[in-house]
């Protein structure tokens, strides 16, 4: 059986998030698909305070969501799934404070999801190590492209990997194909 998860997502304040992470998850609780996610743990640099974070993301999915999807009982019950903390890439404090709302729960699986600029990814894991907070159990996730050139993607991915295994790793193109499949009606009803 697979653990429980808590998902941090470096970035929960971004746009990548707002309108594209946060609403995947209300859905995937809205069609029963959450089971295994304990926390989702938002962080970013600005200082808010959980309700703000929470007014936030209630604005947001009621923007980015199709129509038709929202419902005022699954916002409560998604709600309370959503943490935030703050953190800034290269301040050892703000893991650490991570560290400690990880560990007040039982939850043993732990996913990462960077959803920052790449350049920030070799930081982000190495801070995640230094504050003790990768277990047996963690994973990340990448965006990509991972760097500007090769040089830069092969230095990024050793970054990595000197914290997580190649099979916690797991790299998304959520551009891969994207004007491919934006041009499908027209070439459907061309």
């Amino acid at each position: 059986m697979n653990p429980k998860v808590d998902l941090v997502i470096f970035g929960g304040t971004g746009d990548l998030s707002s309108r594209k992470l946060l609403p995947a998850l209300f859905q995937l609780q809205r069609h029963g698909l959450a089971d295994r996610l304990n926390r989702i743990i938002a962080s970013g640099r600005s200082p808010l305070q959980e309700e703000d974070f929470h007014a936030s993301v209630k604005t947001n999915l009621q923007t980015f969501l199709p129509a038709g999807i929202w419902s005022e009982e699954l916002w409560e019950s998604f709600r309370q799934r959503l943490c935030y903390t703050p953190i800034s890439a290269g301040s050892p404090e703000g893991y650490r404070a991570l560290g400690e709302l990880l560990d007040e729960g039982d939850t043993p699986g732990r996913l990462f999801y960077l959803a920052t600029l790449p350049s920030l990814y070799g930081e982000i894991c190495q801070q995640l190590q230094a504050a003790g907070v990768v277990n047996a159990n963690s994973s990340v996730v990448l965006e990509k492209p991972l760097g500007h050139d090769l040089a830069s993607c092969r230095e990024i991915n050793e970054q990595v990997a000197r914290v997580f295994a190649e099979n916690a790793t797991f790299r998304i193109d959520h551009y891969l194909g994207k004007e491919t499949v934006q041009n499908l009606l027209a070439v459907r009803f061309g």
